[in-house]
């Protein structure tokens, strides 16, 4: 993707936005939608044109940071409640740092971490830290090379080390502890600039880079390691991924292109970390909201939300998807009188509402700005969580948005539905034996409430009365195992030794895990086939080194004895 394409993005939103406000000259009001609350308009010394993705800490504070204005026009970071108990924490002077809009982070240690694009010793910006108070205000590190607008981003790992992106000129990735010493690149990128930066579960950082290569990478918190995992080679799958990938439940990555796909208006897509299994889950078209330039967010039950710039009404969407990309509305449209041009992702807050912030709008038009609400129905839980694959079981789904006249499905078939006060007693529908289904509840006004995965139906074998059947339960959930076929568990079955190869590293290292190819390891076990994979991996983590004699043995049983050795090794029990 050209980096003139880039740049041209925000000045097309800026004339468009210049003309929408010229018309609420004479447009009447229009109320906003319903579920969708203002909180604030950010105007002059608030600090406007908020870019950067909301905080929360654990007493409901909201902290972000705004570009421009405050009491010296380069912006400030800011703190509210959801009543608008607002305060300004710091206003920036220019040497401290000017245009604000990377990321925030919000450390272990309680203080606020965050990027400033432009300012500082060398006019290029600066890494900041203060408390949640706005005491200890201090520069951590003065950059010597611009960043583009809205991209340098942060994350921070479970020690305090921070790691970040500078695109554009410096083109690297960086690390520096907390205190803002021993900063380093860990990678300098050549002929592609980096964006969106993610740190997943598995310890690796995880971003993309567009320009001349457009392409999803993973690097080594160290730099000592670094894999281009897929490269966009096809204007189909989209082009100018700029938005933080993020992990979903599934263990799978997911991310968006700002345009590309059937439409040229941006993409959604999923992968799996080690580069595999790359999907479209949506194209944009105008109603849906265009290009998207920002991280996904995925609440509790597993819908996955984003904010699209432009496209919808004009000012751009909040929408949503499910991880398969099957179903797909758009929540919101922005319009400038209530807020216009998200350029933050949306934070589902403590309360299971989302918050975000747009870069223009309300009462401060094209440099103004609000900190807005947007109310999603939510299910917290469900009891029981599993019944007989014939149905009739009553099942409390409990929660909050739900409406008079919601219907009810699980796993896609309609489940007879009572509507109470923060719960919705619903019976299950006959489903297949063994199968995990998703739970979504949908309210009159089209608003819904999803929990994937949530209802397992029974294995034949396995019923509520089995001294087992909470254990077999769990290891579904985690996708350890989908039972032995035909609706059935075989739990009095003997596990093979080629099986247990799949239990232990799904087990390990999750269930989108998939490992390496084989290399014909074990004379007894064909390369390739159905387990070679697995079981090679296992030699390749010392966990085991076959039965002798170079064979592996996998159709064997595992003994006892064995198992013990398999598990102490995989887990490093002590």
């Amino acid at each position: 993707m050209a980096l003139n394409l880039i740049k041209e993005v925000p000045m097309k939103r800026i004339r468009a936005l210049s003309i929408v406000v010229a018309l609420l000259a004479v447009a009447p009001a229009e109320l906003p939608a319903q579920g969708y609350i203002v909180i604030r308009d950010l105007v002059g010394e608030d600090g406007t044109s908020p870019s950067s993705t909301l905080v929360q800490d654990s007493n409901g504070f909201f902290y972000g940071a705004a570009a421009y204005g405050g009491d010296h026009g380069a912006g400030t970071v800011f703190k509210l409640d959801a009543n608008n108990n607002f305060v300004v924490l710091h206003h920036f002077e220019y040497t401290d740092g000017s245009e604000p809009q990377g990321r925030l982070v919000l450390g272990q240690d309680g203080y606020l971490y965050g990027t400033a694009d432009r300012g500082g010793a060398d006019d290029a910006g600066t890494l900041y830290r203060l408390d949640t108070d706005g005491n200890n205000f201090t520069v951590l590190h003065d950059f010597d090379v611009y960043a583009y607008l809205r991209h340098r981003c942060l994350v921070q790992d479970s020690t305090g080390t921070l790691y970040g992106t500078n695109p554009w000129v410096a083109s690297d990735a960086y690390r520096v502890d907390a205190d803002g010493s021993n900063y380093s690149v860990i990678h300098a990128f050549s002929g592609s600039i980096p964006y969106g930066l993610t740190l997943a579960s598995d310890g690796f950082l995880y971003g993309v880079t567009a320009d001349s290569l457009e392409s999803v990478f993973r690097l080594a918190t160290d730099g000592s390691d670094f894999e281009t995992l897929h490269t966009f080679t096809d204007a189909d799958e989209g082009e100018g991924p700029l938005g933080p990938l993020i992990e979903g439940s599934d263990g799978f990555l997911y991310g968006t292109a700002v345009i590309g796909g059937q439409y040229s208006l941006g993409t959604a897509f999923k992968l799996r970390k080690d580069g595999s299994s790359f999907q479209v889950i949506h194209d944009f078209q105008t109603s849906d909201g265009t290009f998207p330039q920002v991280a996904l967010t995925q609440v509790a039950g597993g819908l996955l939300y984003g904010v699209a710039n432009a496209g919808g009404a004009g000012g751009g969407t909040v929408f949503r998807m499910t991880t398969s990309g099957g179903l797909f509305d758009s929540v919101h449209d922005f319009e400038a009188i209530s807020g216009d041009d998200p350029r933050g992702a949306v934070l589902q807050g403590l309360d299971g509402s989302l918050y975000g912030t747009t870069e223009s709008g309300g009462t401060g038009g094209v440099f103004g700005g609000v900190v807005y609400r947007l109310s999603i129905p939510t299910i917290a839980s469900l009891s029981p969580s599993s019944g007989p694959a014939g149905g009739g079981t009553l099942v409390t789904i409990s929660g909050s948005g739900f409406q008079s006249g919601a219907s009810v499905t699980i796993g896609g078939s309609l489940a007879g539905a009572v509507i109470g006060p923060g719960e919705i007693t619903a019976s299950s529908p006959p489903l297949s034996a063994g199968s995990l289904n998703d739970v979504l509840v949908t309210n009159p006004d089209a608003t819904l409430a999803l929990d994937e995965k949530a209802w397992l139906a029974d294995f034949q074998d396995v019923p509520q009365s089995d001294p087992f059947h909470d254990f077999v339960e769990t290891i579904v959930r985690h996708g350890i195992t989908a039972g032995c076929g035909g609706g059935n568990y075989c739990g009095v079955s003997f596990v093979t030794r080629a099986q247990m190869a799949v239990f232990l590293l799904k087990t390990e290292h999750g269930s989108a895990y998939v490992p390496p190819q084989c290399a014909g390891l074990f004379g007894d076990v064909a390369c390739p086939s159905q387990f070679a994979d697995w079981i090679e991996q296992l030699a390749a983590e010392n966990i085991t080194a076959g039965c002798g004699g170079g064979k592996y043995c996998p159709t064997d049983p595992n003994t006892r004895g064995q198992m013990a050795v398999f598990l102490q090794k995989t887990f490093s029990l002590q």
